[in-house]
């Protein structure tokens, strides 16, 4: 059984883990050898033919003009109601504008979860509380988070990775920025207070809130917060496993139980994940003697 670090409700599993061508016009002579009225059905003055031919009453046998750009099969779609996903794609290579460029049912892959250097003095640009000496903080958090959408990606967080005058970053695509008011995530970890934003109990809260949106995997912030709403990052494009500390050790010395909201689980977890073959990930998400992390894949 997993074990909450604090009391307060939440859930005590453990997540695993062509469209139908238009009839064309096409001038040219009226054909007049078409027989049979008869074999039509009535146009106002006209009749027009089960294949979509207009026949024109002159007063004589009804004779055929050719195709009628208007004569559509009875169960023809007109162009402007067609199904979505009949229209042609022209696939060429993917980029960050969150469309399926490639045709192949996907968007932004390639970009879901992307780690880029960005200096301090960078995140201070746009966030100027963020320094190099609060490098793990909500403020250096907000600092990546915004830079991120300003290159274009639904958000950010960060850094996973700390140097003296820079640090690593990840920048997410294909995500949802979503928000709550904190009694919601209060509700779902009762740790997860107004003086601890920051913390490993609200890393369970969005966690615990994300995971429950259809189609996502977990969540990770806050990425910015006010008195009245704490904003995150949604994932799906993510898998949760279970971890002992021992191994995250062994990518950082210094990830403990008794530490695990430190700069060296956020990079161990960051190398965990990078030797599972994905691209960088976050947490703890979850914990008892052992770590629940959240790694996340770039495609």
């Amino acid at each position: 059984m997993r074990l909450s670090l604090a009391p307060g409700p939440g859930p005590t599993w453990l997540l695993p883990l062509a469209a139908g061508a238009l009839l064309a016009a096409c001038p040219g002579d009226i054909d007049r050898t078409l027989p049979g009225a008869e074999a039509g059905r009535p146009d106002g003055n006209n009749v027009i033919f089960p294949d979509g031919k207009i026949v024109v009453d002159d007063g004589g046998n009804p004779q055929s003009d050719g195709p009628r750009p208007d004569a559509l099969p009875p169960d023809a779609l007109p162009p402007d109601t067609l199904p979505a996903d009949s229209v042609p794609c022209s696939p060429y290579p993917e980029k960050l504008d969150k469309q399926d460029n490639n045709c192949n049912g996907k968007i932004d892959e390639g970009y879901w979860a992307n780690t880029k250097n960005a200096s301090y003095a960078a995140l201070s640009a746009k966030q100027p509380l963020c320094t190099a000496a609060k490098a793990f903080s909500d403020v250096c958090t907000s600092g990546a988070h915004r830079l991120c959408k300003d290159q274009g990606y639904s958000g950010g967080f960060g850094p996973v990775e700390y140097g003296t005058s820079d640090g690593t970053i990840v920048c997410l695509a294909d995500a949802l920025g979503a928000s709550a008011p904190l009694s919601t995530l209060t509700a779902l970890h009762a740790s997860c207070t107004s003086s601890a934003l920051f913390s490993l109990w609200c890393n369970s809260a969005i966690h615990r809130h994300c995971a429950a949106l259809p189609g996502y995997v977990s969540g990770v912030g806050p990425v910015e917060h006010s008195p009245s709403a704490i904003h995150f990052m949604c994932v799906k494009h993510a898998k949760v496993y279970q971890v002992t500390f021992a191994t995250l050790a062994g990518h950082h010395a210094g990830c403990t139980a008794q530490n695990s909201f430190v700069p060296e689980c956020r990079a161990a977890i960051n190398r965990y994940c990078g030797s599972k073959g994905h691209a960088t990930g976050f947490g703890p998400v979850e914990q008892s003697t052992d770590a629940w992390v959240v790694c996340l894949d770039a495609k």
